[in-house]
């Protein structure tokens, strides 16, 4: 939920900006359910100063928000396109260096078309997690993300973003291979020390027959200083509306492959591909959406890393996903 403030009005501001206060609960994913720990809930929690008509022209934020770094991490985590985001990013939250962090982020628009981002957060485990972080002096990121196509008559647009991350200490953790629906845990190896990331992605829009597609590439790399351990992947993923009318619904398939590689003294990847539909059901204005997918993991590697005994396994699910903001891929 947001709550937008009035506008500020007077002779150095003008009318332009306004404060927002926006939280954002999850009794899913956290296990809210089983443990019952009010805190852990928070999904977001954060205050903002920023501009009254549009916040990506200019906003400053502080509080709990998802890090500035990933493009596939600041995506809605109830409207993802597959049940799980990257297997790469989804295993950087095993070392708690992904999602929501506490501090500080700025957002300004360079030029109409370039975007700048930069934050000093945590980065080392948010407010919904056992032992939350407040150190906001801990992480330091930028990112910058540029049209490089855009031509509304057509719907064809490219976007591109490349950012870094230097998060100071993480601790001495595990950084866990897991299963791309299940997320059952596969494997494991230390990262200790300071990190050190790069991170970049594009996404491709255009029509297909009259029908909109969308394109999306993401990787990421990471190094961690004191287990001398890299780890990199990402993901290419397209999906395709076939049909979108409100007595027969929408129906979008998508398939997805998603590679992760992990090396210290030992080494091993990790391969999946992913696909399946989501159909937004009928006369449900996009609000209902069923999710069917399923994916194959593929492993590779050292034994001391690798727990898993068998090396390909299939995952498939079904899931109905209820929401007050519609299901929209495009």
């Amino acid at each position: 939920m947001e709550f937008q403030f009035p506008r500020f009005n007077g002779e150095i501001l003008g009318n332009q900006y306004r404060t927002t206060f926006v939280y954002e609960v999850d009794f899913v994913n956290t296990d809210f359910f089983r443990e019952g720990d009010d805190h852990k809930v928070f999904e977001n929690l954060f205050a903002t100063f920023q501009n009254a008509e549009d916040s990506s022209r200019f906003r400053f934020l502080f509080g709990e928000n998802t890090h500035i770094l990933s493009h596939e991490d600041n995506l809605s985590s109830g409207n993802l396109t597959t049940i799980n985001r990257s297997l790469i990013l989804e295993e950087l939250g095993t070392a708690r260096n992904f999602g929501t962090q506490f501090g500080a982020q700025l957002q300004a628009a360079v030029t109409p078309k370039t975007q700048l981002q930069l934050s000093l957060q945590n980065n080392t485990g948010s407010l919904n997690t056992d032992n939350p972080k407040y150190n906001m002096l801990n992480d330091f990121a930028a990112k910058v993300t540029h049209i490089l196509i855009e031509n509304a008559p057509t719907r064809e647009k490219l976007n591109f973003g490349l950012a870094l991350d230097y998060t100071r200490d993480i601790g001495d953790k595990d950084f866990n291979l897991l299963s791309a629906i299940n997320q059952t845990s596969l494997g494991s190896i230390r990262a200790a020390g300071g990190k050190f990331t790069l991170d970049a992605n594009a996404d491709y829009e255009s029509l297909l027959f009259g029908r909109p597609y969308l394109v999306e590439f993401e990787t990421i790399y990471s190094r961690y200083a004191d287990s001398d351990l890299d780890a990199a992947g990402g993901y290419l993923q397209g999906q395709y509306s076939i049909f979108d009318s409100k007595m027969l619904g929408e129906l979008v398939p998508f398939v997805r492959y998603d590679l992760v590689h992990v090396s210290a003294d030992e080494s091993a990847t990790q391969q999946a591909i992913r696909s399946g539909i989501n159909f937004n059901l009928p006369f449900t204005r996009k609000h209902v959406n069923l999710h069917f997918e399923y994916a194959k993991n593929m492993l590779s590697g050292s034994n001391r890393i690798l727990t898993s005994g068998d090396r390909d396994s299939d995952e498939f699910a079904i899931m109905l996903r209820v929401s007050s903001t519609p299901y929209t891929r495009f």
